[in-house]
């Protein structure tokens, strides 16, 4: 194995079916990758054990990986044989980086979205229940449908009824934009960063606390060959920073650095089996 070569991964919809588990059949390519990797997941650690970690564990995984959650902002190690052996390396504070008045200015204009006539979710067969917005420390998610403690199938019709609706109406870009002129003020002196977040949500992260973070990390500590694959490396993404980074790193001859944009789950399966043979 190249020491010097990773692939990072997004977690939900690139390795995992949206908001599910890992299926069988990746969890068999991970385990026998001929190369190391890592993850880069939006989401919190809590998620990424149960979509990732525990299937891993249970289908016979033995090794080591970072996961870098929030959007890539706080960094975990771990290592599974037969047990789950997990090491905080790094975490961040949104909230301190900004300051009470920027963050609770923050707070305020989400509170004022759930709360405007505007933003209503106007939908058949969609209905807001659980927690809409979730300060995860290093970032915040801002769910305005809400994020159901227990995914259920009455959780995931709704959040799958949600998805057809935001495709339709363009709701949540509607959110972004407002979003981004709302906050002009932070984002210009705090570094905020908006965008979306899996199918159903938004991630507020500050700028190089994001998904830059993992490559950047990673190059520093000597890696010089990363493929990172993801299914929102578009405008407004939550993998967009992964551009950035590439961008800025384009005439660096020592290192090599390229995205993957991914369609799902089943897609990263088909471009791994092609990368690895």
């Amino acid at each position: 194995m190249n020491s010097l070569r990773a692939f990072v991964f997004d977690v939900d919809n690139t390795l995992t079916p949206p908001r599910r588990r890992l299926e069988p059949e990746m969890a068999e390519v991970l385990k026998n990758l001929p190369v190391t990797f890592h993850v880069a997941a939006g989401s919190d650690l809590a998620l990424v054990q149960e979509q990732l970690v525990e299937p891993l564990q249970a289908a016979g995984y033995r090794g080591s990986f970072d996961a870098f959650v929030c959007n890539g902002s706080d960094r975990y190690r771990f290592e599974l044989d037969g047990q789950t052996r997990l090491t905080s390396l790094r975490s961040f504070n949104l909230r301190n980086h900004l300051g009470a008045s920027a963050f609770q200015t923050l707070m305020n204009t989400l509170e004022n979205i759930l709360n405007d006539p505007t933003f209503a979710i106007d939908a058949p067969g969609v209905r807001v229940f659980g927690e809409q917005i979730i300060d995860r420390g290093s970032m915040v998610n801002f769910a305005p449908i809400g994020r159901p403690k227990q995914m259920n199938p009455e959780a995931f019709a709704n959040r799958d009824a949600f998805v057809v609706f935001d495709e339709r109406t363009g709701y949540r870009h509607r959110i972004l934009e407002h979003l981004r002129t709302a906050l002009h003020g932070v984002i210009r002196d705090g570094g905020l960063r908006i965008t979306f977040g899996g199918q159903t949500s938004f991630d507020i992260v500050i700028e190089g606390n994001d998904k830059t973070f993992p490559l950047r990390t990673l190059t520093e500590e000597g890696f010089t060959d990363l493929t990172y694959f993801g299914d929102a490396l578009f405008e407004g993404g939550n993998d967009a920073a992964v551009l950035q980074f590439i961008a800025e790193h384009q005439e660096d001859q020592r290192l090599r650095v390229r995205a993957i944009q991914v369609a799902g789950w089943r897609d990263t399966l088909d471009q791994l089996l092609d990368l690895v043979q």
